[in-house]
């Protein structure tokens, strides 16, 4: 047995030899030295049975929806930003805007620039709405899937307790 085992280790072993080896660890008159191999085996075993519910796939869609709603709202957090600076004026100075490192001292060009921000922003959010649309829709259909498989899962069920 102790080749049988060296030869399981090694990839060798046929299905046949396999199944041998199992029937033989699982015996009662077992060697104390091959009791570790007896857990391996039972820990495959375990393994095997074990159900895997598919419910794993919506948590990743919930993240990649949450990061979307993340990043919208820093954008947005950073133009109100940007737009609070920019319409502030103190009493003492008049009000001007910095863009690509030049100083804008005219209300109409600020404006301007203002307005095609909002421009980005809106098209921006445009994009992240339909993002969300195909999101909620793969979401749907892993739904679909994951009802098809416990249908699926159940038939097998009973399939293997007629048989």
């Amino acid at each position: 047995m102790k080749t049988l085992l060296e030869k399981y280790f090694n990839g060798e072993t046929s299905l046949q030899e396999e199944q041998e080896l199992r029937k033989w660890l699982f015996s009662i008159e077992i060697e104390e030295e091959y009791l570790p191999y007896r857990s391996l085996f039972e820990t495959y075993q375990e393994e095997k049975d074990m159900k895997i519910t598919p419910l794993t796939w919506k948590r990743s869609t919930r993240r990649k929806r949450y990061a979307w709603f993340a990043l919208v709202g820093s954008v947005v957090a950073s133009l109100m930003i940007i737009f609070s600076i920019i319409t502030y004026q103190s009493p003492e100075i008049k009000g001007y805007l910095i863009i690509h490192g030049e100083r804008i001292d005219d209300p109409e060009i600020v404006a301007q620039y203002i307005r095609e921000c909002e421009a980005e922003l809106e098209e921006m959010l445009k994009y992240c709405n339909e993002d969300l649309k195909i999101m909620e829709e793969i979401d749907a259909e892993i739904k679909r899937s994951d009802e098809e498989i416990a249908e699926f899962m159940k038939e097998i069920d009973k399939y293997q307790q007629n048989s």
